[in-house]
């Protein structure tokens, strides 16, 4: 007689559809910018790479969520990441789709110019771009399709099941690289991971975009907030800084990020709770814009997130974990991937910044914080990797984590042509293309 567990497994593979797809040297979980760029990097490094991704589109936070705001390209005016994240802004530059943000004034186009601050560009022009650049490199991209497990042969990885519109498929690879943002993969191997205390990591949010608004000025804006703030007259309680910037591509389209909640990521009751509440206040913070402040007079909600943008959540226990200690002590990191603004505790869980919050310049993300104790043949790229909840944001950062993702793509394909485990590449035999590559500068 079967056990249960039996029963559910015989069940589980009696749903399973033949798999179409074939084996790939490469499957990236994730087309978040960090998969996206893995994804790109490990093709153009000759390896068959799949794509896999639970929305239709490609961008992760930055589409699903509503943020077309791609910050980490640059600290006190210098570029601090090029390679496939540069690639990206001058392709979104081409389509007349790319600003950069100088608070009070945006400058379009980029040309040749550094990237010295963050970009603003569009949901519609980051899934364009993105889908374009990832066909030219030859990714197979596979959309509506979530990944509901691992299979995995002592501490490797054998493949994924994933459920796609056809059914539940299992696709085989050889190397694997986790872009879901709170280490889904990893987790579902049964590799070791970390999950944070919403306490201690970053408040949920739905970004929302009103059109007719008016003669915008976020200087303006910004002080008459903290007035109302300091009254104790905002509609969300905790939100005390604003947050918002223009569309300069949609003349009277401004971006608003004014919701937050806290709560687990990675349950789904709780996300569903969350996004609930959100959308509440998504509308009535659409109304208090209206009523207190000029030019949002004639305002109306265009768009809101289809997703809850989450900052942290879960991530990997790697080789290397980025610290609190490591970050305050300014010592340079001995084996660096991408540079990034290094500052944490904003997004609090109660107000803009936590009474933890620290900045301390410009610091590398160490190469051993993509790399698992456990499943020798998964890099992790992206928010995911190793760190302590509280300094995420010193690689949270889309430009940085596309740089990340970078590097994983180019440590996946070393690991296949030298025989080694992704997560035993020495750092020595891979930094020299992080550099020629751009990543690090």
């Amino acid at each position: 007689m079967q056990s249960h567990d039996d029963q559910m497994n015989t069940s589980f593979k009696s749903a399973m559809k033949n798999n179409p797809f074939g084996e790939f040297d490469c499957i990236v979980a994730g087309a978040g910018p960090a998969g996206f760029a893995a994804g790109i990097e490990a093709a153009r490094n000759g390896l068959s790479v799949l794509l896999i991704e639970q929305m239709g589109f490609p961008g992760g936070v930055s589409t699903a969520s509503l943020c077309p705001h791609i910050m980490g390209y640059s600290e006190a005016g210098k570029q601090l990441v090029k390679g496939i994240a540069d690639e990206f802004a001058r392709a979104l530059d081409r389509i007349g789709c790319a600003a950069l943000n100088h608070g009070d004034s945006y400058e379009m186009p980029l040309g040749g110019k550094p990237i010295t601050s963050s970009i603003v560009t569009t949901k519609p022009a980051i899934q364009l771009t993105m889908n374009s650049m990832l066909d030219d490199a030859g990714v197979k991209t596979l959309y509506y399709s979530s990944l509901i497990a691992v299979e995995r042969d002592s501490n490797a990885v054998r493949g994924v099941y994933v459920n796609c519109r056809e059914g539940i498929i299992f696709i085989p690879a050889r190397v694997f690289i986790d872009a879901t943002g709170d280490a889904h993969l990893v987790n579902r191997a049964g590799g070791e991971t970390r999950e944070f205390d919403p306490d201690e990591s970053m408040t949920k949010t739905l970004l929302m975009h009103l059109n007719g608004v008016t003669d915008f000025k976020p200087s303006d804006v910004k002080k008459r907030f903290a007035e109302l703030s300091g009254r104790g007259e905002v509609p969300v309680k905790g939100q005390d800084k604003f947050m918002g910037l223009s569309i300069p591509m949609h003349p009277g389209e401004t971006h608003l990020n004014f919701t937050m909640t806290a709560g687990s990521a990675i349950s789904s009751v709780e996300c569903t709770s969350m996004d609930k509440e959100l959308r509440r206040q998504a509308f009535a913070g659409a109304e208090w814009f209206k009523k207190n402040f000029k030019g949002f007079e004639n305002a109306y909600i265009a768009d809101i997130a289809d997703m809850i943008g989450i900052r942290s959540a879960r991530n990997i226990v790697g080789r290397a974990t980025v610290t609190e200690k490591d970050i305050l002590s300014g010592e340079p990191v001995a084996e660096p991937v991408v540079n990034s603004k290094c500052y944490y505790g904003d997004h609090y869980s109660k107000s803009f910044s936590a009474s933890w919050a620290k900045s301390n310049g410009v610091r590398a993300v160490p190469f051993r914080a993509m790399q698992p104790v456990t499943l020798s043949n998964v890099i992790a790229a992206g928010r995911n990797i190793s760190s302590e909840p509280r300094v995420i944001t010193t690689f949270r950062l889309m430009a940085t984590c596309m740089g990340i993702g970078q590097a994983a793509g180019i440590t996946a394909a070393h690991s296949l042509k030298t025989n080694t485990d992704a997560n035993e590449v020495p750092y020595l035999s891979v930094c020299d293309a992080f550099r020629e590559k751009g990543i690090l500068l």
